[in-house]
């Protein structure tokens, strides 16, 4: 996959100074670690390297902060490195972590899949565990449901294909009896693999009913800024718009506040002529949540942050200590209290969801 330097896959609105504040006091991002190795033993200190995809990144501090407060409850450290949206520094901070001989363990938000897999292969080799969350890491990025390398310890991973199919079939549903029902698609970025996957599954779908036609189909890099414009252009030439199927409910958030600048109704439902835009989200967070249960939002796909940057870290810590613990392999699907999609009907059911980050 291409690194994320441009792409920024679930950029957040964090001021400058918080971003710093977190890579360089409450972590070692910015230099080497500062804990010690330890005792590898039952009930010893257990120090775990957290390489995130950037300090500048809400969805990041989620999973991190989470990761860190599970291990503080058996005695472990976690220290966070700031990989900025890029692989190549994602992936030389692996390798410094694992030269420093300070860590049992790398939990791992990859920016490059296919990138990591030789200093993941290498990791391993020395007897340092390794979790790849979010994604996997390996050779095929659209893996899930089985390690992405050999002997990974834990890999909690996005299905995209699934995700994608999901995106597809709500949208379908969206535009029974309008034809034509007008779309926009909104992806992160064509460069990455993993919007390419969620992206040919979509397609798939809705290509086998020809009543949708997508109008527009462009690179919101996860930008509230740049889905704003892109849609105020979109809606110039096609007033009638009916749906955006989006990659990122930043994208959504974006668009909002440019459909009802144009006259719009954001809603969870569409109707013929357009007038009314339904947006479907993928991320489900905070902000996402609170929109579907006022209406104005039909979905988004969910994504758990908090729970698997929590989970990976206890397995983490059991394997080190006790090291014939076998690996964790599952899904975020599996680990969502609500399902692979948060609507009105899920959330209700399930109040106890807000969302596990904020975009």
């Amino acid at each position: 996959m291409s690194d994320f330097a441009n792409i920024s896959r679930h950029r957040s609105r964090w001021l400058a100074a918080a971003a710093s504040a977190m890579a360089c006091s409450l972590v070692a991002g910015c230099g080497a670690g500062t804990a010690d190795r330890g005792s590898t033993g039952a009930t010893g200190q257990v120090n775990i390297a957290f390489l995130g995809y950037s300090a500048s990144n809400g969805y990041t501090r989620s999973s991190f902060e989470a990761a860190q407060k599970a291990a503080a409850k058996y005695g472990a450290k976690v220290t966070f490195f700031d990989g900025k949206f890029d692989g190549a520094t994602q992936t030389t901070q692996a390798r410094d972590a694992i030269a420093s001989g300070k860590y049992q363990a790398l939990e791992i938000l990859p920016n490059n899949s296919r990138q990591l897999v030789p200093v993941v292969k290498e990791a391993l080799a020395k007897g340092i565990k390794v979790a790849a969350i979010d994604y996997a890491i390996g050779p095929d990025p659209a893996v899930a449901d089985k390690p992405g390398i050999d002997g990974i310890t834990v890999q909690i991973a996005d299905n995209m294909a699934e995700g994608g199919q999901a995106q597809g079939k709500m949208a379908v549903n969206l535009c029974k009896g309008i034809s034509p029902c007008n779309a926009m698609i909104l992806v992160g970025s064509k460069a990455s693999d993993f919007d390419v996957i969620k992206l040919k599954e979509i397609k798939k779908v809705i290509s086998q009913h020809p009543n949708i036609k997508v109008v527009s189909e462009a690179e919101a890099s996860f930008d509230e800024v740049k889905a704003e414009r892109i849609t105020r252009d979109v809606l110039q030439a096609h007033p009638d718009l009916n749906i955006i199927i989006s990659t990122g409910d930043q994208h959504c958030f974006g668009a909002q506040r440019a459909a009802r600048a144009a006259g719009k109704q954001f809603s969870a439902t569409t109707q013929k002529g357009g007038g009314k835009i339904a947006c479907l989200g993928w991320g489900a967070a905070r902000e996402s949540v609170d929109q579907i249960l006022a209406g104005h939002w039909p979905s988004s796909i969910t994504l758990v942050p908090e729970s698997f940057g929590a989970k990976a870290a206890e397995h983490l810590i059991k394997s080190v200590r006790n090291p014939k613990t076998l690996p964790l392999i599952t899904t975020q699907s599996q680990l969502s209290p609500i399902g692979r999609v948060a609507t009105k009907e899920t959330l209700e059911e399930h109040p106890e969801f807000k969302g596990e980050w904020n975009k």
